[in-house]
């Protein structure tokens, strides 16, 4: 797993980035609200205009024996990348996103998830 922001990602089944944006409105947004990932898939997580720190709530990530959520943090402009298990049970995996510089989660229409689907 790389969680390094200085090392290129290890690539699993295929990349997949999510991009945090805060926005001049001042609105932060996540693109893709939704991710559609297989196991095994690497996650690249990218922030613009803001720091975050992201909650999931259970360990989909390789590298995690017996731990119910991670959080990691990424600074401003930064990136991160996780590798997913290569077994993870297909379904819908929401997580929450702390923005810094607005001082709360980042809401779209509903929870930010990971869809697995494929087991």
């Amino acid at each position: 797993m790389s969680e390094d922001c200085n090392q290129k990602p290890k690539v699993g089944t295929k990349e997949v980035k999510i991009t945090y944006n805060l926005l001049n409105s001042g609105k932060a947004e996540v693109n893709p609200p939704h991710a559609l990932l297989n196991p095994k898939d690497t996650v690249v997580f990218v922030t613009k205009n803001t720091a975050v720190t992201i909650f999931f709530p259970t360990d989909l990530f390789k590298n995690e024996k017996g731990t119910k959520f991670k959080v990691i943090r990424i600074e401003s402009d930064g990136w991160k990348a996780l590798n997913l298990k290569d077994k993870i049970n297909t379904g819908n995996y929401p997580y929450a996103i702390y923005c810094e510089k607005t001082g709360d989660f980042i809401e779209v229409n509903s929870s930010p998830s990971m869809i697995i689907i494929e087991d």
